[in-house]
């Protein structure tokens, strides 16, 4: 398993480059969500604070230092939703991009999955899968796989001596698609793909909501 385990990790990697690029593109045409953000979260802090100072005198049983952690809990429960919205943004962003920039971001990440898949046929793995297959299967969802299926099979219709078919029943994501072969699946949906970016980017991104009390 260690060839299917490297070209996932190669996918994954790509994936988080190419959102890296989504979000600054992101972050530089809609500076209005982090400045909206920052409001949000001073507001939702100060609002915290207000509630609990005004109710003080009626939690004659609680602490400063359990009402100090409540703020602090409250105000990073609202910070973590902010950071959510951010790749939340992201991902909607990638979903809506212009027909011939999203096509060409998925025939990206198709190119990718097939050229690792074809390396590793050709490595010292090749004999590592768990089974024999006769054919890749590409999935998409119902509205991608009629609208770019034909056209991405195009772009490799077979990995290693064996046809790429696209599959007859749509998958259930968000966009991108599965390629599979045997019981392995390599996910590029693009949830995945914005998982992959957040892994890398969430303190960054964190630092940029919040610059003033947090770098």
């Amino acid at each position: 398993m260690n060839g299917i385990e490297k070209i996932i990790a190669r996918i994954a990697e790509d994936a988080a480059q190419e959102c890296e690029r989504i979000l600054a593109e992101a972050r530089a045409q809609a500076d209005e969500i982090v400045a909206a953000g920052r409001n949000r979260a001073a507001t939702v802090e100060g609002s915290y604070g207000e509630k609990i100072e005004a109710g003080r005198e009626l939690m004659l049983s609680r602490t400063a230092s359990s009402a100090d952690a409540e703020k602090r809990a409250a105000a990073l429960k609202a910070r973590s939703e902010l950071v959510s919205e951010v790749f939340d943004v992201a991902a909607e962003r990638v979903k809506t991009l212009p027909e011939d920039k999203y096509f060409a971001l998925l025939e990206k990440l198709y190119r990718k999955v097939c050229a690792a898949r074809e390396a590793d046929c050709t490595s010292d793995n090749a004999n590592d899968d768990p089974e024999e297959f006769d054919n890749y299967l590409l999935s998409l969802n119902a509205a991608e796989s009629a609208r770019y299926g034909v056209d991405l099979l195009a772009v490799v219709p077979e990995v290693a001596g064996k046809p790429v078919v696209l599959s007859d029943t749509p998958c259930d994501i968000d966009g991108g698609f599965i390629f599979t072969w045997g019981n392995v699946s390599v996910n590029c949906s693009i949830s995945k793909i914005i998982d992959a970016a957040r892994e890398t980017m969430e303190l960054d991104v964190y630092r940029i909501l919040f610059p003033q009390k947090d770098q």
